[in-house]
């Protein structure tokens, strides 16, 4: 049962999380269907589009929360010591695998895509190795690559110095990735500087600039006092307001859409808040089951769109019945699957969650 005590900050399970994120993991297809939209449907689409840009912040909020609040702390910094450490090794080596599983998946269905479009060459697979260690070796996967790294960055600095100097070096770089990636088209030297730092640090700048910076505002959730769920959800409104606003504004001077912005942070911070304040009472088996199948289905549901694509003729303009199919197919394989790993024989489905 869950159970969630406001002062100590300790639970029992947290299945308000659990729910939100088997949802936003719903949510993250919808990102990915844009060529399936057609002009007249922009406008009805608009909402539930603002609502997925916060989907993969959250989780990393998520990510940040749960892994360190599990680590032991001292006067505001992690102590370096050999718990903490198998701590990290463990979270670390359970996420590589993941990683490294999908990583392999998905690079069988690249082949057939490579030979067909710019053929194969032992090129080809350098680049997949290369694009594996620097960005993500597929555009989904760069969260899991960006959580591997923007941990271990978090790990070190907060054994090295306490949480408000980390918090200024969290402002710091998410304000200059935010110049840099949403507000490029303003002239002026900072700005500049910004765009040349981010050609040379290439793929992993969004380690720095985007994931490290919203997973410590889960470290900042985990260790402070919450307001009350009402005031957390009005701050939420009014910080969703500002977000849009902020994006329209960014999208007049780009002709763009942008995914993090400076109101994603406080929105992000403050749904966090609000879904942890919730008191829900499920079971534990219920909710590790979806927690299970938001990874599952984040991690697979490319892989759908890819074969509708190949088998059906559904194009601009179907966009719901697209993503009906490939949500309910996402989790009808996610539910498949962490079901088959309870069987003996097949305990090594748990790999992939």
């Amino acid at each position: 049962m869950y159970k969630y005590n406001r002062l100590t900050n300790t639970s029992d399970n947290f299945s308000s999380i659990d729910i939100a994120k088997f949802f936003a993991s719903l949510i993250v297809i919808i990102i990915h269907l844009k060529e399936f939209i057609s002009n007249d449907q922009e406008s009805y689409l608009f909402f539930i589009t603002m609502i997925s840009k916060l989907a993969v912040p959250f989780f990393f909020i998520c990510s940040g929360y749960f892994f360190f609040k599990k680590c032991e702390w001292n006067n505001g910094k992690i102590i370096n010591s050999k718990s903490n450490r198998k701590k990290l090794f463990n979270y670390l080596k359970r996420i590589c695998i993941l990683y490294i599983i999908y990583s392999v998946v998905y690079l069988f269905y690249l082949i057939p895509f490579w030979y067909n479009t710019s053929g194969i060459s032992i090129h080809t697979f350098i680049d997949y190795g290369v694009a594996f260690f620097r960005s993500g070796s597929v555009y989904h996967l760069w969260y899991i690559h960006n959580l591997i790294y923007a941990t271990l960055l978090g790990y070190f600095l907060l054994s090295l110095i306490n949480k408000r100097a980390v918090l200024f070096i969290s402002i710091m770089f998410y304000t200059v990735g935010v110049f840099a990636y949403s507000y490029f088209w303003i002239d002026c030297f900072p700005i500049d500087l910004a765009l040349r730092f981010q050609i040379f640090a290439q793929g992993m700048w969004s380690v720095g600039t985007v994931a490290f910076p919203i997973m410590f505002i889960g470290i900042i959730a985990g260790k402070r006092h919450r307001f009350s769920c009402q005031l957390n959800l009005f701050l939420f409104a009014i910080s969703f307001v500002l977000l849009i606003a902020e994006y329209l504004f960014v999208k007049v001077h780009t002709k763009e859409s942008f995914s993090y912005l400076f109101c994603t942070v406080p929105c992000t911070y403050f749904l966090f808040s609000s879904i942890v304040s919730i008191n829900t009472k499920f079971s534990v088996e219920k909710m590790r089951l979806l927690r299970q199948m938001s990874t599952i289905i984040y991690c697979i549901h490319p892989m759908v769109i890819y074969i509708i694509k190949a088998t059906t003729t559904f194009g601009e303009g179907d966009i719901a019945v697209v993503y009906t199919i490939v949500a309910l197919s996402s989790i009808l394989i996610s539910y498949i699957i962490v079901k088959l790993s309870s069987i003996k024989l097949l305990r090594w489905l748990k790999y992939a969650y």
